[in-house]
């Protein structure tokens, strides 16, 4: 891949990312200028050597307004989570860790919402932990979901599910 060529591929990331979110906290850390951070970067570079030439299928952002951040992105063969550590100061470093999707053992659901009467998307409001050969990972899947990565749930839960039968 060209210089130019990884530039854009970690332009159309960072929008990606910014997008994932409910939150504009991605989107609010960029400078003045509206580049992104440094940290910002590092994370978005993280997840590209991570998943070096395959297609990511689903992404998701937790950015609570204290704590770390969390990203958490699905190819078809790897589950990468990129932890942005922060501090009462800012950020302090990125973290990252990339595992095979068939290493993954168990699910387990905190939370779901309620079926309801209406015409909601259903099941919405999943909080998960993936236990996998290795590590266990919270899966920021839904509580700061975008509208488009909610509509993107099922399609994930569904690949998850089937994750469990390998």
């Amino acid at each position: 891949m060209s210089t130019s060529e990884q530039r854009d591929a970690a332009a159309a990331l960072n929008a990606l990312i910014s997008k994932a979110s409910s939150s504009q906290a991605w989107f609010d850390a960029a400078d003045t200028e509206g580049l992104p951070q440094s940290w910002q970067r590092e994370a978005v570079s993280r997840i590209l050597v991570l998943t070096y030439g395959q297609e990511l299928h689903y992404l998701s952002l937790a950015s609570p307004e204290s704590g770390d951040w969390e990203i958490v992105a699905f190819t078809d063969t790897t589950v990468v989570r990129v932890t942005v550590v922060r501090t009462t100061k800012g950020v302090s470093h990125v973290e990252s860790l990339a595992l095979p999707r068939s290493a993954l053992e168990s699910l387990e659901l905190l939370d779901v919402a309620p079926l309801s009467d209406g015409d909601e998307r259903w099941p919405d409001e999943l909080n998960l932990i993936g236990h996998y050969r290795g590590a266990t990972l919270r899966l920021p899947m839904d509580k700061f979901a975008s509208s488009d990565n909610r509509k993107d749930l099922v399609a994930l839960l569904s690949s998850l599910l089937s994750d469990l039968s390998h």
